[in-house]
């Protein structure tokens, strides 16, 4: 008799976001276990409830792009290292600020997703607390201006990438005013540099030789 095929975590809340975001809250776990490849019981092994499973698809990823900036303090150009994580926040918040709006407009989805948390915190919030621990390091060491204010640098930084997200989530920006995620992100990065790059140290001067006496 052949094994059941494993599956893992990640690709049943893979499958549940898929489902959730076409059907919405009232998708049941019978069409994501069809979705994902298995027993809606093999769901209920891992996830207590249907609302869990909700909320645990709508966090999945939730810190993944900003674990990985930290991971970058003090290596390569902070500039790339801005923009491809940047790039990777849009396409996050892309995914999840329709879940999260599901879950604001849904009582019981909002109170399942307010019980589930890790550190005593939102996922957002650990999310903030670990950019701003990205740009704390690299002040440190210099990398960027001892002006530069890391609190402030995490909300510029966060914040206009979900802005970017939601205005073309809800809004359908993308139409309408029409920019590349890669435009944006380079530009805000390009911005945010001018203004948080250490400040250039003066040129040595070259020293003379001694002048020869007549």
């Amino acid at each position: 008799m052949a094994r059941p095929p494993v599956i893992r975590d990640e690709d049943i809340l893979a499958a549940a976001r898929h489902v959730f975001l076409e059907h919405g809250t009232a998708a049941t776990t019978a069409a994501v276990a069809e979705r994902a490849g298995i027993s809606e019981g093999s769901i209920f092994k891992r996830f207590r409830s249907k609302h869990e499973l909700f909320v645990h698809a709508m966090q999945a990823g939730h810190s993944t792009w900003v674990d990985e900036l930290l991971a970058t303090v003090g290596e390569g150009d902070m500039r790339e290292t801005l923009y491809t994580c940047g790039l990777r926040g849009v396409a996050f918040f892309r995914t999840v600020i329709p879940l999260q709006n599901m879950a604001w407009s849904n009582p019981d989805a909002r109170a399942a997703f307010e019980g589930v948390r890790g550190n005593g915190a939102h996922p957002a919030i650990r999310s903030m607390r670990t950019m701003r621990s990205y740009f704390e390091a690299e002040k440190k060491l210099g990398r960027i201006g001892a002006h530069a204010d890391p609190d402030v640098l995490t909300r510029l930084f966060g914040g206009s990438l979900y802005n970017f997200a939601a205005m073309e989530v809800m809004f359908g920006a993308e139409k309408h005013v029409p920019m590349r995620a890669e435009d944006y992100v380079r530009g805000l990065v390009d911005t945010l540099w001018d203004g948080i790059a250490p400040a250039a140290r003066p040129a040595k001067k070259k020293k003379q030789p001694p002048r020869r006496r007549k």
